[in-house]
């Protein structure tokens, strides 16, 4: 940004601001540069300075409150206390993050609470507050952390593992950069309560690059983060890319409609958001397809058969992973519904269970099929000719996805 005198000019924070060091003695070079700090002039992640001459001012930094009020009660001090630093040369500017912000120009002004041991008790009680702060930033942190590695596997597949593995990784370095913060606030508190007073000169240029580059991660972790809850609400929506089934290229490698009755003349039955599909590719599953399909079979001696069936289909990038994904299944489904392990010649895991139609999942080497097959009677109270058991729907789909 262009400085123009008498305007206002905006700089990013060089450090944490329980590094009351670092902003003391940067707000001090500031107004040596010929920035001086604005009334109210901190916000989030930056302060506000007003162009004017250069000038010789003292910045301190005392926690809000004093021991009688808490950080979140209290925006300004109270006016006996503005008062008293008034008459002793010290101007009140700014309240941010715990502490308010004063300066003077009179270089025999006294200090501020100059003391060690004062400064550590109240330093004690902000460390109190930010420690209840920081168990609640984990706490909403590891709530979304949580919800994905229940369901990690499936949850990569339906938002894109890169999606969910950068999800992560910002949730961790949110957690991270709040204990962060709450290492620095120790550190000069375990300063103070020895006795040993605060650097007013401190170099706060040495690790400022860092500081800026960490903040503006930091803000785009929790942007993304924002983003991730979105899409991890809207990944259970309907997906509006699928295609219809007959734009299909290449084998079918499951069992359709078509193969519970082969011997009839097959017709779609749209209705819902039937009859359509989509095939993607992710980094732990090459090969992913989602199928959704309602149809009827009509049989030359005036029979009818009609079927809807839904199946994921996932060829893993290890067969381990292909395990790991039929058991997360199970797991998740555990306590709402009975599952039933079936032997089925050639796999190496199977099992099935009802919601309100059947389940059967497959598992073979690195491939996975979910098929949910019911007839369409469950929803049209219609009755059909051809009546097949769910040991015919297992052996079809079985026999197709494993030759």
């Amino acid at each position: 940004m262009k400085d123009k005198k008498n305007r206002n000019v905006y700089r990013f924070l060089p450090c944490s601001f329980f590094d009351v060091e670092g902003i003391e003695s940067w707000l001090s070079d500031m107004a040596l540069e010929g920035y001086f700090l604005e009334k109210d002039g901190f916000k989030v992640g930056f302060a506000v300075f007003e162009k004017r001459e250069p000038v010789n001012l003292r910045y301190r930094l005392t926690v809000v409150g004093n021991g009688t009020r808490s950080a979140a009660d209290e925006d300004r001090p109270e006016w006996e206390e503005r008062i008293y630093y008034k008459e002793h040369g010290w101007d009140y500017r700014a309240t941010y993050s715990g502490f308010h912000i004063y300066c003077t120009a009179d270089p025999d002004a006294a200090e501020l609470h100059t003391e060690p041991a004062v400064q550590a008790l109240t330093f004690k009680r902000l460390r109190k507050q930010f420690f209840g702060l920081l168990i609640y930033r984990i706490i909403l942190a590891l709530l979304p952390l949580y919800i994905c590695c229940v369901s990690m596997l499936s949850t990569m597949l339906r938002m894109r593992s890169w999606v969910v593995i950068l999800f992560l990784a910002c949730v961790i370095w949110m957690i991270a950069d709040t204990v962060r913060e709450a290492l620095i606030l120790r550190r000069v508190h375990q300063k103070l309560k020895i006795g040993i007073e605060l650097e007013r000169d401190r170099d706060w240029r040495k690790n400022s690059r860092k500081y800026t580059a960490k903040e503006i991660i930091t803000t785009i972790a929790a942007i993304f983060l924002l983003v991730g809850m979105v899409l991890y609400h809207v990944s259970y929506k309907p997906d509006r890319n699928m295609q219809p089934i007959e734009e299909f290229e290449g084998d079918i490698p499951f069992a359709t409609v078509a193969d519970f009755a082969p011997n009839g003349r097959y017709s779609n039955d749209s209705w819902g958001n039937s009859n359509e599909f989509k095939r993607w590719s992710d980094i732990i599953a090459p090969v992913c397809i989602v199928w959704d399909e309602g149809a009827r079979v009509y049989f030359d001696d005036g029979g009818e058969y009609g079927c809807w069936l839904q199946v994921e289909y996932y060829e893993m990038a290890a067969p381990w992973l292909a395990r790991a994904l039929v058991r997360e299944e199970k797991r998740l489904n555990l306590h709402g519904y009975e599952f039933f392990d079936i032997e089925v010649s050639g796999a190496d895991y199977a099992f099935i269970y009802y919601d309100y139609v059947l389940n059967i999942v497959i598992q073979d080497g690195n491939r996975v099929v979910h098929a949910r097959v019911s007839d369409l009677g469950v929803f049209t109270d219609e009755r059909f000719d051809v009546d097949l058991t769910e040991e015919d729907y297992i052996r079809i789909v079985a026999e197709k996805f494993l030759n």
